[in-house]
Formats: C-alpha cells, structure tokens, sequence
C-alpha cells in the first residue's frame, strides 16, 4: 500500500493567526486565536508540516506583519526567530495582510530574500509562494486582490453605519469615559451615567476649579478607593483628560464621516448625553487648568514636600519662604524675596523649630470649622445658560459649517447671549451661607480635631486656608502668626 503524499513533509511553519477579541486598554491578557486559524495548523500538520510557533495579533488589516506586536518578533531580518521555520501558514490572505499591490510586493520580496514560504490553506499543499507552477501564480494573485477588496468592503460598510449612527445622535464607538456606561442595545446604544460617575465626577471637577494641583487630585481618589477607567492607579494626566473632556457637559464629540471618509479634526459631530457637569463649572475647571503653572518640576525630588510650602511668608518683608537644605542634614525654611528678581532678607529658621510650632498652634485651635453652602438664585440659572452658550462659541469653528453658516450662528449665539445678561441686572442674586460643621454627634468640629485626623498632604491642604509668617525678635526669639483667610471673608 503507497503512503499518502504530504506535499508539506519536513517543513516548519508557524501560523499567521488572528486573536479571538482585541484586549482592553489595560488589560494583559493574551486571548485565544480564532478556531479557523487551529484548523490551520491542523490542516497543515496533516500536510506533514511541523508547527513551531503561533503569531497571533488582533491587529492586522492592512498593517505588515512586521508591524505587529506578537509576529515581528518572527519575521524581523535582525532577530532570531527568523531562523527557526521555513513558512508561514494562513487560513486566508488576510491573515498577511490587506494591503494594496505595493504591499504586497514589500512582503514577497521579504519572502524571497528569507528563503520562506507563504503558504494559504488549500488542495495539494495549498496556494504557496513562491509559486511552484502557474496554478499557485494566479491563485496567490487572485487571493490577494480579493483580501483587499474585502477589507474596502468592510471599511465601507463600518462608515456608514458609523455615519448613521452619529447622524441619529446613537453611540458609534470609541472610548467609554470614566462615569459612564454604555446603555441600550447593538445599533441604539448611548452613554449613560453610572452611580460612580454621578458621585465623584463633580467632587473632581470642583477640586480642579479651587486649584488643587492634578497630582493631589489623583492620590486622594486612590486613597478613596475610585478606580479609573483603565489601569489601576490614577495620575495627573486622566484627571487632566476628564477636564477636557466635553463628554461631561453632556456633548460626546466624534468626527463627521463624509462619503466614507473620516474628517478628523474638521467637523465634528455632537451627541446629546446626560451631563454630569453644569457648563459654569466645566468652564470655570478648564480655565483653572489653562492658567495653571507650566515648567518644570516643583517641590522635593527625593524626598517629602514641606509642610508650610506655599503657606509660609517672611515676617520681615512679606515675601515667600523655602524650604532649603544645607550641608546634608541641616534644613531651614528661608526667604525667599520677591520677583522678578528675588533676593531674600535673610530670614531663617530650622525647618523642625517651625513645623513644631504650627504643629501646636493647630492642636491648640478650638476655632470652629466652617463651610459655605451655594443657595442658588435666578441668577444662577440665566449664568448657566450664558455659560453654555459661551461652550458653545468657544467650539464654534470645529462644527464643519460653512463660514457663512459659522458666522450666522455666531452671530445669533451672541444676540442670545446679550438678551440673557440684560435679565441678570433684575434677577434675584445667587449667595452663599457659611455655617458650621457638625460631627456625627451633632457638636461642632474644630480645627484641632480636623488636624489630628489628617496626614501630612491633609495637613498641607488645611495650611492652605492661613497665612503663616514668621520673623524672629530682638531677643532671637521665633514670631510666628497664624491668620485664617476664612475668617473675614463673606464668600469662599
């Protein structure tokens, strides 16, 4: 009896396989490759192939295969994993790429110089290339063509339903920002705000719009316990980017997609989603995040910030006082001087003298702790409304109108506008309440309470609300007053 021929004996092949699902920003898993792709190794061990690895990405389209993260390793000239298989084995073209003809030939020519075979399943050992006689020759070229064609194909129908979906104000895709959860089903889907979103969103916000610095705002939500969107820690960064974001004012942005084509950047689409934001704060947040110190790095590189940075003054001239280290151990807070050419006084003092004497100071403050409470007015209500209306200027040129169409609006957004502050002169004022805070037992919080349950950066933070300055006296003894900025102020 004559044994089978296996028109694949005695060569190694991997396989140009694709993953089961694309992973998730932030996820490490490898997902398992499409069950076509083992039928491929199956196929081509029946052949007589022997199978050596597997280079599967979710990437592919028209990306070359030495732009992928999982088979460039394979097919890099300079590696060394090109030594150890003689073909590449794939269900379908497409697996190699859907790129056009010139794409093609980059590949063919990588192919011939490396001494590999191409290999698509197939009858008889498959459609290979090189090929072996003229039936290989033009199925390889028909196969290729049609790998393009279909990837056009797919793109085409992709952007038109996007550009169906947008055009009905649905959900297209896209990142789901932190807050939010996709809601409704496949070709109906919109964004939805989850409890999450609802309770820390404007706490963010709000923290941004005071001024506190991004880093500060991402510890504070790890020590919370909030978990971001993607990753597991928060930084400076995704805070910034939920700033920016229109999304929480209640406009998810995407790009217009005209005959087929994406405009990015040049028309822009809105879809209507509940905000978690009012505008006067989405505004008021972004302009803090606009004027916000730009340089380099501020602060301690190796070691903890200082206690009183950015709270402490020179009693002498009032300028701002630094934290300084000195022929490594002693360390002293010193003036600073003014800008735009600062010269201290020469006003010093051990960094340890002072923090304990605020120290004290705050752990003998019986001072009760007060909070200002907004009680809205009409006025509220029409700056809200100006408010979007300015959102609505400030994105004006990226709505792909027409410049007569631009201008038009413009110009009706301003006319609205103008009517709506002519009614702020009659409306009943907004105000604010300060009142106490309470404890769980009904009796007022005090300062001295407040600085003994917060760690250093809480501490930091509650100096923010005092002026602290320091000089010494005739007699070299320290003067250290500790004013509250709250305490003669009628708003926050």
């Amino acid at each position: 009896m004559s044994t089978p021929k296996q028109p694949l004996a005695g060569i190694r092949f991997i396989v140009a396989a694709r993953q089961s699902r694309k992973p998730r920003a932030g996820e490490k898993v490898e997902f398992p490759i499409e069950a076509q792709d083992g039928r491929a190794r199956s196929w081509a061990e029946a052949e007589g192939g022997e199978c050596v690895g597997l280079a599967a990405d979710f990437k592919s389209g028209t990306v070359a295969p030495w732009d992928r993260p999982h088979t460039r390793e394979w097919v890099s000239e300079t590696g060394e994993k090109i030594h150890d298989y003689d073909a590449i084995v794939a269900t379908k073209t497409d697996r190699i790429s859907r790129g056009k003809d010139e794409d093609f030939s980059t590949i063919e020519a990588w192919a011939v110089r490396n001494q590999k075979k191409i290999i698509i399943v197939g009858p008889d050992g498959g459609i290979q290339y090189p090929a072996r006689h003229d039936s290989d020759f033009w199925q390889w070229t028909a196969t290729k063509r049609q790998a393009r064609l279909e990837w056009e194909s797919i793109r085409e129908r992709s952007m038109s339903r996007q550009a169906d979906l947008r055009a009905r104000g649905k959900l297209s895709g896209g990142a789901t920002p932190f807050g939010y959860d996709v809601s409704g089903t496949k070709y109906d889907k919109t964004l939805k705000p989850n409890d999450i979103g609802r309770e820390w969103v404007p706490q963010i916000f709000e923290r941004v719009k005071k001024g506190e610095p991004l880093a500060a705002i991402a510890k504070w939500l790890d020590s919370e316990g909030v978990k971001p969107r993607f990753g597991q820690k928060w930084s400076a960064k995704s805070i910034a980017q939920i700033i920016r974001n229109h999304t929480y004012v209640g406009q998810r942005k995407a790009d217009e997609i005209v005959n087929g084509k994406r405009l990015r950047g040049q028309g822009v689409i809105r879809i209507e989603v509940e905000p978690l934001v009012e505008p006067t704060l989405w505004l008021a947040a972004n302009n803090r995040l606009d004027n916000a110190p730009r340089g380099g790095r501020r602060g301690p590189k190796n070691w903890q910030p200082a206690l009183l940075t950015g709270t402490l003054f020179c009693g002498n001239c009032g300028a701002p006082m630094y934290r300084l280290k000195v022929r490594g151990e002693y360390v002293y807070y010193r003036c600073h001087g003014h800008l735009p050419q600062p010269r201290g006084c020469g006003t010093l003092v051990t960094e340890s003298l002072l923090d304990s004497i605020v120290d004290e100071s705050m752990r003998a403050n019986d001072m009760w702790v007060y909070e200002w409470t907004f009680e809205p007015g009409e006025e509220a209500q029409i700056q809200a409304e100006i408010d979007r209306i300015r959102l609505n200027l400030r994105d004006l040129p990226t709505s792909g109108l027409s410049d007569d169409d631009e201008d038009a609006e413009r110009e009706r957004l301003r006319a609205v506008r103008r009517e709506l502050e002519s009614q702020i002169a009659d409306a009943r004022p907004d105000r604010w309440e300060k009142g106490v805070v309470l404890k769980d037992d009904r009796t007022p919080l005090t300062e001295a309470e407040r600085w003994k349950n917060a760690d250093l950066d809480g501490r930091r933070l509650l100096l923010r609300e005092y002026r602290v300055t320091f000089a010494w006296s005739e007699e070299r003894t320290p003067i250290v007053t500790m004013a509250p900025l709250w305490a003669v102020s009628e708003t926050p």
